[in-house]
């Protein structure tokens, strides 16, 4: 946003008293907007910094983000997707948890029941789910983290949202492995546990023509 620009500028310079200085205009200019200038102001703040990659602009300073999180709460009420994908991504900022629940993937989903074309609700929800099944698997062969089922349900939603769009096969988790990373090592675990007894399960995979884990 142009009207950071002084502000970021100054905050690179490293120079404490003029970066707070330019802070401190930004954040009288925020506090003084009427209703429907703040409204048009988060709007485009928010493109800015969640869908520009603008992530230097201090969204979360305390006055700023109270300001900003009665407009997003009102926004969510009125089912607008954009400012629900953008409470998604806000997820982990104070008074978001309380706004949205305890699954940040419900948001997107019911983003997608009521359009099911939206492409970035769509890929968000991919790779949160991919993201879950790392988490679930990452103590393999010791513990599943996450019970069997709720992982084979996962890696079900996961087809049905590639079924839809092709493209979505292409996601990958933070840690860069893919839908079939996942489905092949719980499959594969879960046969492990039923034929293989006492064998490494990494020694058991190669016996099987596998791959070793890549965690």
């Amino acid at each position: 946003m142009d009207d950071w620009k002084d502000y970021l500028a100054a905050r690179s310079s490293g120079i404490k008293k003029v970066w707070t200085t330019k802070l401190n205009e930004r954040v009288r200019h925020i506090t003084s907007l009427n209703e429907e200038t703040l409204e048009r102001y988060v709007e485009a703040l928010f493109t800015a910094y969640f869908d520009k990659g603008q992530n230097a602009i201090p969204i979360q300073h305390p006055v700023i983000w109270n300001k900003v999180l009665p407009v997003l709460s009102r926004k969510v009420k009125e089912a607008s997707p954009k400012y629900r994908l953008w409470a998604y991504k806000a997820y982990g900022f104070a008074g978001v948890f309380e706004l949205m629940g305890n699954d940040p993937k419900q948001i997107l989903r019911n983003i997608l029941e009521e359009d099911n074309e939206n492409s970035e609700a769509c890929q968000l929800l991919m790779e949160d789910i991919l993201n879950s099944l790392d988490y679930a698997m990452h103590e393999l062969p010791d513990v599943l983290l996450v019970k069997e089922d709720v992982c084979l349900a996962m890696i079900a939603e996961c087809r049905g949202l590639i079924a839809d769009n092709a493209q979505l096969d292409s996601c990958k988790s933070r840690f860069g492995l893919d839908l079939g990373y996942y489905q092949h090592v719980l499959h594969a675990w879960i046969e492990y546990r039923s034929v293989a007894g006492e064998d490494d399960f990494d020694d058991w995979l190669e016996s099987q023509g596998n791959s070793k884990l890549a965690y």
